[in-house]
């Protein structure tokens, strides 16, 4: 919430994208923002569940393209 304050960011329109479901996706989630994880082809958690899932990076500018 703090980074989203300090920033200026409006949360509708963030993104957090991370490969580590309870440090990045988390907390994404908790604070409203959507959540993109980067499973590198892992399992997930049960309960967590992120806005999309890739597998690597570089389906990133893919994704974006869309």
């Amino acid at each position: 919430e703090k980074i989203i304050n300090d920033l200026r960011l409006d949360p509708e329109k963030t993104m957090v994208i991370g490969d580590h479901l309870i440090n990045d996706i988390v907390p994404a989630l908790t604070c409203g923002l959507s959540t993109c994880w980067v499973s590198y082809g892992r399992e997930g958690i049960a309960g967590i569940r992120p806005h999309r899932v890739i597998m690597t990076t570089t389906e990133l500018s893919q994704w974006l393209l869309q």
